[in-house]
């Protein structure tokens, strides 16, 4: 079977787009080189990647690689250099991974941090891959070992990641500062759907740590106790609901999922945490 035949299979299988799941599986390729590379410890790996190694490709995709990096000064230089190297590791491969550039993260939603620009080439197939990186993250209580599924085979790559807290962490962090100014509705589902899924994993007393470290971090303003009105307004605002509608829109996974019932699962969730503790 062809490359395009097994994507096309997969993307079927998942209900998702063939180019979202060869987006990851490019990403899948990087992964493997870095975890052969010098720099493997150095990479911890959170985003939506990740969460999509969390509950499925049918639950989340995403087009890019979202990284934290430790032990290493962030610049475009090291940046560089580093992912020069880490593409030449020798895999079985058949794709040819090359450095297009770094450059700053621009998008109005980032926090601030360095975009990897690769190129992958196969064949015919010349696509553009994006690795996120960010620097100083607030980690609690430490990053940990994850392995992600080879999408073609029983293989497992091995990478340092963000705990399940964190990842909640800094999404309830950003809904809760941001409020009815918010436009990453992605951060709502995936609130929604880990703690749907993978509820069972989550240590509640460490998320409640995680958001106090990450908005200290982040220098947040809001009031914990404010949540219920925050989450309210949300919940109200006709500009809220549209961009819900348009993220249902984009992504098939989110269909069936009402805006009412993901502002109930994110009070849900706090409530866990935050009414224990007063």
């Amino acid at each position: 079977m062809s490359f395009k035949a097994k994507i096309n299979q997969i993307a079927k299988e998942k209900g998702i787009p063939a180019q979202q799941v060869q987006q990851n599986y490019l990403i899948e390729i990087f992964l493997e080189k870095l975890v052969r590379s010098k720099y493997r410890d150095n990479f911890i790996i959170k985003g939506g990647y990740l969460i999509g190694g969390m509950i499925g490709l049918d639950l989340r995709a995403t087009m890019d690689l979202d990284t934290t990096i430790v032990g290493i000064e962030l610049s475009s230089e090291n940046l560089y250099s580093i992912a020069e190297e880490i593409v030449k590791v020798q895999t079985e491969e058949s794709f040819h991974l090359s450095v297009l550039g770094v450059e700053n993260i621009r998008e109005k939603d980032q926090y601030p941090g360095l975009k990897i620009k690769l190129i992958a080439n196969f064949e015919r197939i010349h696509e553009v891959v994006t690795i996120d990186v960010t620097t100083g993250d607030a980690i609690t209580p430490k990053e940990i070992d994850f392995k992600f599924e080879k999408m073609f085979s029983n293989e497992e790559i091995q990478v340092w990641s963000y705990p399940i807290e964190n990842v909640l962490a800094e999404k309830l962090e950003t809904i809760l500062s941001r409020g009815i100014a918010t436009t990453r509705l992605r951060d709502f589902y995936d609130v929604f759907i880990l703690s749907s899924v993978r509820s069972n994993k989550i240590d509640y007393v460490i998320l409640g740590k995680a958001l106090e470290n990450t908005k200290e971090k982040r220098r947040s303003t809001f009031d914990l106790k404010d949540h219920d009105s925050i989450l309210s307004e949300i919940q109200l605002s006709d500009f809220q609901q549209q961009l819900w509608i348009k993220y249902q829109n984009q992504y098939p996974y989110a269909k069936e999922v009402s805006f009412d019932s993901v502002i109930h699962s994110i009070a849900k969730l706090i409530s866990k945490f935050y009414e224990n503790d007063h």
